[in-house]
């Protein structure tokens, strides 16, 4: 084989090396949006369900602001929190403003003594006290 066609061989291989890893790349895309919308599929099977049965909403306000709180390792500001719920999914539509409500609940914690609030940051943090609740 010529030094030109070793040349025009490695160009050839080296194309479609580099169509096949954008093939495979344009696959795990697409599967990772699959997962997704199979664990969001799921998970509103399962909340409709037990809505259907409970006749309610699941989960309230403070419940999933405590939640939110004991998985987060490091305090966080109202609107991180409110982020996190909605990104969870929780239904802030029952609420003429969630943000208010978000931070009205974490006020009221702070009050009764169940949250941490640091002045600096406006962040919230649950007390070690009411991790195991």
């Amino acid at each position: 084989m010529t030094e030109q066609g070793i040349k025009a061989a490695l160009a050839a291989k080296e194309k479609e090396l580099a169509d096949a890893v954008e093939q495979r790349d344009r696959l795990i895309i697409k599967i990772l949006t699959l997962q997704a919308d199979v664990r969001a599929l799921k998970a509103s099977a399962v909340r409709t369900v037990l809505a259907a049965r409970l006749g309610e909403d699941l989960v309230g306000l403070s419940e999933a602001i405590r939640s939110v709180l004991r998985l987060s390792s490091t305090p966080m500001t109202p609107g991180e929190i409110k982020r996190t719920l909605t990104i969870m999914g929780f239904d802030f539509s029952r609420f003429a403003n969630g943000s208010a409500a978000v931070h009205n609940t974490l006020k009221r914690m702070h009050h009764q003594g169940e949250a941490d609030y640091v002045v600096n940051t406006g962040q919230y943090s649950l007390k070690p006290a009411f991790y195991g609740r």
